[in-house]
């Protein structure tokens, strides 16, 4: 488990494969049904939990107390975000969402809909299959350009999801010593994370996954 708890009054964190690990209970958290898009939920009152929770969307914002939103991965990358005037967000960002520019979609609803200062934000972007390892098809590396995409020998590419978001996030006016980027790479670390790159090369039921969630205390 790696802690996200940007400031007094936030508590999150990024779970691996432990179930030891999950406080709260996976069955409080509130889950949207993730189908890599761009669709952002909002709760901004305890009555929208049901109205929301598993309904379609790749994002969530909360500013109720007390409730944990939360996202799953297994190679996607996970975001966690918190704003000191009582907003969280929780993100899942593959390479579909990440070329949709989820997380600036989120950042700007944060500032133009909430009227919040993004220099005042925290962000972690955690445990996601990391640039050596993601490999990606020619036809997915041609929705990516520069610095974000290497060619490989073998004529295949590798992907820098993290460094993207990171770098849209920066673009934004999020300061960079409020944003962490966490290095494990859930390919890398099999034994701690799930990954469904692994699960798919090994034959499993690629049903594993990572929680990463958030909540205001």
């Amino acid at each position: 488990m790696i802690e996200f708890k940007p400031f007094q009054g936030v508590r999150g964190a990024f779970l691996g494969k432990n179930p030891s690990q999950f406080f709260p209970l996976v069955k409080d958290y509130l889950l949207l049904k993730q189908v890599h898009g761009e669709l952002i939920r909002v709760l901004k009152t305890p009555e929208d939990f049901r109205q929301i929770h598993l309904q379609e969307g790749d994002a969530l914002l909360c500013r109720q107390k007390n409730i944990p939103i939360a996202v799953k991965t297994a190679d996607c990358v996970p975001i966690l975000m918190a704003h000191p005037a009582g907003l969280i967000g929780a993100v899942h960002a593959g390479w579909r969402g990440t070329k949709l520019k989820i997380l600036e979609k989120v950042l700007l609803k944060i500032r133009n809909e909430f009227k919040l200062d993004l220099s005042k934000i925290h962000m972690a972007i955690g445990p996601a299959i990391c640039a050596k390892c993601y490999e990606v098809r020619e036809e997915v590396a041609r929705e990516f350009a520069g610095e974000y995409i290497f060619e490989k020998e073998n004529g295949k590419f590798l992907l820098d999801l993290k460094r993207m978001n990171f770098d849209l996030a920066r673009e934004l006016g999020v300061p960079k010593n409020q944003m962490e980027v966490l290095a494990d790479c859930t390919l890398c670390d099999k034994q701690r994370y799930y990954s469904f790159r692994h699960e798919s090369q090994q034959g499993l039921n690629k049903e594993g996954r990572n929680y990463s969630w958030v909540m205001w205390v």
